[in-house]
């Protein structure tokens, strides 16, 4: 935990070729036969194309929660996602779909409020909202990316009432949370799943967060990952110096007049971090 970091970029590049090298028989033989052989890469997803989130293992997004909102109204959650293109060549056919439970109340809000904000015409981009019995879809299709291009949009939802039983950390007493599975896939690229869970901290600003989560959160985390892993995993881990990333960001809300509905204030978040620690600790492999 004496690594942690706060940074507002986590470089995609590694985690591109991380993937290539994983993917290999199957990136290769798809490159090839769609004439981009080399031109190694996949579509990410996080925030406005700076920081990615990981396809591979659970996404932590923690949003703060300033102690004028009521916990006991409802909370609308602006939730900025990013689908980035890191192939070395245009992409077409990109589609990312959000699935949220029906107690997330997505499919509360309209289609119409899903505007196009970017240089894009609209009939370059179709969303679709759409609903089971258990789950509501949120759907984007792009006609294209080009080469490190980037489409955002910012989704919205109510936060639900999180069960954390006796294992619930400092600060997160609000247990506000939003769990989604996030679908991409493309012509150039195999389908992904994205795991992203969104949890409120009853914080201010990014400092309280970077504390939060060094004091609280990381050592929490440290000793969940340590039970996860025999010794000899663990062992490879520290020698690797695996670094684990979790996410923040900082709406401001305002209640509705006549309403027991708090809304963002600004739907396009600006600041987001990603806080970048090891846990993977000597002092811990023999726990």
């Amino acid at each position: 935990m004496n690594n942690l970091k706060k940074v507002g970029a986590v470089a995609s590049l590694s985690a591109g070729a991380l993937v290539f090298f994983m993917d290999f028989p199957y990136t290769l033989l798809k490159d090839y036969s769609s004439g981009v052989l080399g031109n190694g890469g996949q579509i990410l997803v996080g925030f406005g194309g700076k920081i990615a989130f990981s396809s591979d293992t659970k996404n932590y997004v923690f949003f703060a929660v300033p102690p004028y909102v009521d916990k006991n109204k409802k909370i609308v959650v602006p939730m900025r996602l990013s689908v980035t293109n890191s192939y070395n060549a245009t992409d077409v056919k990109v589609v990312m779909s959000i699935r949220y439970g029906k107690e997330n109340y997505r499919s509360y809000f309209p289609e119409n409020i899903m505007k196009n904000k970017g240089y894009r015409l609209d009939d370059e981009i179709k969303f679709e909202l759409s609903k089971t019995a258990d789950f509501d879809f949120a759907k984007y299709r792009i006609t294209s990316l080009d080469e490190n291009d980037v489409f955002s949009t910012t989704e919205v939802a109510f936060a639900k009432n999180k069960e954390w039983g006796d294992q619930i950390p400092l600060l997160f007493q609000n247990s506000l949370s939003i769990e989604t599975t996030i679908v991409t896939n493309s012509e150039k690229d195999k389908r992904r799943d994205w795991l992203v869970s969104y949890n409120g901290v009853n914080v201010d600003n990014p400092s309280q967060m970077l504390q939060w989560v060094h004091d609280f959160y990381g050592k929490k985390m440290a000793i969940e990952i340590r039970k996860e892993h025999n010794l000899f995993s663990y062992l490879y881990n520290i020698i690797l110096g695996n670094e684990v990333k979790v996410f923040g960001f900082y709406p401001q809300f305002e209640l509705l007049p006549n309403e027991d509905i708090y809304m963002p204030k600004n739907m396009k978040e600006s600041v987001y971090h990603a806080f970048v620690f090891k846990p993977y600790s000597w002092d811990l492999l023999f726990e």
